[in-house]
């Protein structure tokens, strides 16, 4: 008999061509599939079960091939022919066996496999929970206690609600790019009758696919734990090697808080909620927090919650109203937060700020420090350690401290307009230009876009067109007479009117915060320290911010302010010196036997 010739048979039966058909109809399924699939929010795993169909339905369609052959008349049994080639024998099926074997071994080896969605693992962007209803809004304030929840895990990396809350909206591919994040959590918020329905949806960055939604109904009471499930599902997807749960803290996770959770993020997002009405609505916060703290006397959140409200009271009130309405209050509660958790960076930043109101600035540092050693990553934390840095005249120090703010909130307009105020108080033009754009950028319908930190960047690397052009273009917040100080600084023949119009304008301007770092600029240019001081000093200093007078002084255009008499008294009046000598030398300033001299 002759012995069968195996790939005639092949050939013969259509088995290729069969091969073939299945392997394009199948390449253009896949094709299909990865556009519908997203569109329909169908999770990645279905598209990896289509896969392996498919790939194990390939040996399946050689076999049919082998003995089913299409015809105009349907499908029929492929005919055999003793004519032409003897029938197979059991080496030609071993032979068949393996053939189909290899092809599924090979196609299963070589395909890719698919790459996860999360394209950084460890870091993802946590979304403001959008609110479905009116009543009880906690969306915001719920998405930022995830935020500090998943800041506490080794491992992992959350940019600041600011940033997020900047993207929101966006698409998670957008996001991803824009924040440097692999993964966004998103969800939503709403009343169930007596209930609260939590909706959180995970996204991969890389293609915005959703990984995993999770939908809770619970009763108030339960709504710390039903958080504590969230956090622990975006852990287990994008750092499942933690070693920690989230919630380190004993004030996030104690029992004491479950019964008023729900009152006490009502009350965390009233606080920050724009509009005209600051006061009513920040008393309205208040209220809320004294009453979780009369019901869950033990719960640290509510107690540094409470503080944190007061806080933000104070400037409501006026001379010795704001100690004893805003600032009083603030500091017993973040201590008595401090008492329950002292970990809790919110309550040590409030006591740091209470301190450096009434000029403590020893105090002031310990809190700081023990504020980024509890939360190092806290953007907040960060950023007020380096203004009060900046206004001690660390400014180098102060400008890592608003770098390191900005890498945990990249998005954050109060951020960026720090690092830009640093830049500028070092001399560095490029930086402030960048960061006062970045700043621009990010300030949409904001009345001030950072200008100021533009031009001077652009002043500071000797660019008066380019100052000018940017002070010009935002001629209604900037004085006529400041404009012509600009153009006088290339033309000598302008001085002596300046000079009248420099002292026609301290006699006018009182917003020390703003415009006398213009007054400075001018002023010290002229030599006119006297006429500056007298300007600084004659302001009644209630009606400002106590460290809007020290910032003034550590510019690096302000040395004839730093070498007069007046600012050494100041000094030492207010206990600088004492800070220097404990903590750190100011960039300026530095030792000369028991006293101190600055360039």
């Amino acid at each position: 008999m002759q012995k069968l010739n195996f790939f005639r048979e092949l050939r013969r039966r259509r088995v290729l061509r069969t091969a073939s058909i299945y392997v394009v109809g199948a390449w253009l399924l896949m094709q299909v599939a990865d556009i519908v699939f997203p569109a329909l929010e169908i999770p990645d795993s279905a598209m990896r079960n289509l896969l392996y169909a498919l790939t194990a339905g390939f040996p399946l369609a050689l076999i049919a091939g082998w003995y089913f052959d299409i015809t105009k008349n349907g499908i029929r049994l492929t005919r055999s022919t003793d004519k032409e080639l003897p029938p197979l024998i059991l080496e030609d099926y071993a032979m068949l066996a393996v053939v189909v074997f290899v092809s599924g071994l090979i196609a299963f080896t070589l395909w890719p496999e698919p790459e996860s969605d999360i394209s950084i693992p460890g870091a993802v962007a946590i979304m403001p929970f959008e609110d479905l209803d009116d009543s009880g809004a906690i969306g915001t304030s719920l998405s930022g206690e995830i935020v500090n929840a998943l800041k506490r895990v080794p491992g992992i990396w959350v940019p600041g609600l600011d940033s997020s809350t900047h993207y929101e909206g966006s698409d998670p591919s957008a996001v991803g790019s824009a924040l440097g994040v692999g993964a966004v959590l998103r969800g939503s918020v709403r009343r169930v009758a007596e209930n609260i329905e939590i909706t959180a949806d995970f996204h991969g960055a890389k293609r915005s696919k959703r990984i995993w939604s999770l939908t809770l109904i619970v009763a108030p009471g339960e709504l710390l734990e039903a958080q504590q499930e969230i956090v622990d599902a975006v852990i287990a997807e994008i750092a499942p090697s933690a070693t920690e749960r989230a919630a380190t803290s004993s004030g996030t996770k104690q029992e004491a808080c479950a019964p008023i959770y729900d009152v006490y993020l009502r009350a965390r997002q009233i606080a920050t909620t724009p509009g005209r009405r600051a006061f009513e609505i920040r008393a309205r916060a208040v209220k809320l927090l004294q009453e979780a703290t009369r019901d869950a006397p033990d719960c640290a959140l509510a107690w540094s919650g409470l503080a944190h409200a007061h806080f933000n009271m104070a400037p409501q009130f006026r001379g010795a109203e704001r100690f004893e309405q805003g600032l009083v209050p603030a500091g017993a509660a973040a201590r008595r937060a401090l008492e329950l958790d002292g970990t809790l960076a919110q309550a040590w930043i409030v006591l740091a700020e209470i301190a450096e109101q009434d000029s403590r600035f020893i105090d002031a540092e310990s809190h700081f420090l023990k504020a980024l050693f509890a939360e190092p990553t806290n953007a907040l934390a960060n950023a007020m350690y380096a203004e009060a840095l900046l206004a001690r005249g660390r400014v180098q120090d102060g400008m890592h401290y608003a770098l390191e703010a900005y890498r945990n909130d990249p998005a954050s307009r109060d951020v960026a307009g720090k690092v830009a105020m640093a830049a500028r108080m070092a001399g560095d033009g490029d930086l402030a230009v960048e960061f006062g754009q970045i700043f621009r950028d990010l300030s949409q319908q904001a009345v001030y876009d950072g200008f100021l930190d533009i031009a001077r960047g652009h002043m500071l690397n000797g660019d008066i067109d380019s100052a000018l052009e940017e002070y010009r273009a935002h001629s209604d917040r900037t004085s006529d007479w400041f404009l012509e100080c600009v153009e006088a600084q290339r033309d000598s023949s302008m001085l002596p009117s300046i000079r009248q119009r420099l002292k026609a304008a301290v006699t006018v301007e009182s917003d020390v915060g703003y415009n006398a770092w213009w007054i400075i600029v001018c002023g010290t240019w002229l030599d006119e320290a006297d006429l500056v001081l007298d300007f600084v000093f004659g302001n009644d200093p209630d009606q400002h911010i106590t460290e809007a007078y020290y910032f003034l002084f550590f510019f690096t255009e302000a040395d004839a302010l730093r070498q007069h008499p007046r600012f050494r008294q100041f000094v030492e009046e207010k206990g600088l010196l004492e800070y220097w000598h404990t903590v750190g030398w100011s960039d300026y300033c530095e030792p000369d036997g028991d006293s101190f001299r600055c360039r």
